[in-house]
């Protein structure tokens, strides 16, 4: 989720890397997004992750794509991959 100043990365799957799954960045102060934010602005982790949930919601009441990330996540659960 973007906005003017700030970026929230949520991952999803981090396919055994070792990360954030919930980055926060500053992108005017840190374009090179390299001091994660999230530990100290959880309430812009919540608003923008809020925004973010209601955005996919709405792109999948269309029904025009499926979700390639619940495909692969489905996969891995059924022990295929």
């Amino acid at each position: 989720m973007r906005t003017e100043e700030r970026l929230l990365i949520t991952t999803y799957d981090d396919y055994g890397y070792s990360f954030d799954k919930t980055e926060l960045y500053d992108m005017n102060a840190d374009p090179y997004q390299t001091h994660n934010l999230a530990p100290e602005h959880r309430d812009t982790v919540v608003t923008l992750g809020a925004l973010q949930a209601a955005w996919e919601a709405e792109q999948m009441e269309k029904g025009l794509v499926a979700d390639p990330i619940e495909k692969i996540m489905k996969s891995r659960a059924a022990g295929d991959a």
